[in-house]
Order: structure tokens, then C-alpha cells, then sequence
């Protein structure tokens, strides 16, 4: 479908396409594949009263965040990370980032 990963279309609708065959854990089994799945990322303006994309540091979502900490301290062989699992906001470079350094630390 995509000859990379991300194609950013900047004016256009879709704004993002993502092709996951791309990225090397799928590409290593699925480069040869006729088959594929692709993302399309659409633009919503947030208004008041709807859910936020990103979790926002306030008292609300401080507290879901710890209650999520207290649940992730029990389990085991598991990772939680990136923007969902440290609930927070990261630009895609920062996301990435601290999957590294969790395989760094061998988590």
C-alpha cells in the first residue's frame, strides 16, 4: 500500500496512513505478504465535555494513574509503556525513546 511505515499527508484527509507490515517486528514475518493492515489518523477538534486523546495532569486522571501502578505492580513479564501504558503525552520520537530504554534495561 505504502512504500514506508508513516506516509504524513499534511493538507490532505487522512492526515497520517500507517502501514504496520512496515515496522520490523511485522516486516520480519509479513514482507512478503500480498496482505496488509493500514491505519488512517483523522484530525477531531477537541471541544469541551469530550475525552481528551492524551491523558491531562490533573488531580482526575493523577489518581486513575495510580490506581493503574498499584494494578501494574502485581504483574509480571509485562510491560506497560509508551504514551497508554505511562499515561501520559509523548511526540512519537520520545515514544519510541523510552521503548528503548525499557529493552536497554531488559524489562
Amino acid at each position: 500500500y505504502t512504500l514506508t511505515y508513516t506516509l504524513s499527508l499534511h493538507d490532505a484527509l487522512p492526515i497520517w496512513i500507517i502501514e504496520h507490515k512496515h515496522f520490523s517486528c511485522a516486516s520480519q514475518t509479513n514482507s512478503l505478504s500480498s496482505n496488509t493492515v493500514i491505519t488512517r489518523e483523522y484530525p477531531v477538534r477537541w471541544e469541551k465535555g469530550r475525552e481528551a486523546y492524551y491523558p491531562v495532569n490533573d488531580d482526575k486522571n493523577n489518581e486513575i494513574l495510580r490506581k493503574y501502578q498499584k494494578i501494574a505492580q502485581k504483574e509480571r513479564n509485562m510491560i506497560f509503556g509508551g504514551r497508554l501504558g505511562m499515561y501520559q503525552y509523548f511526540d512519537m520520537h520520545r515514544a519510541i525513546e523510552q521503548a528503548f530504554m525499557c529493552m536497554e534495561q531488559g524489562i
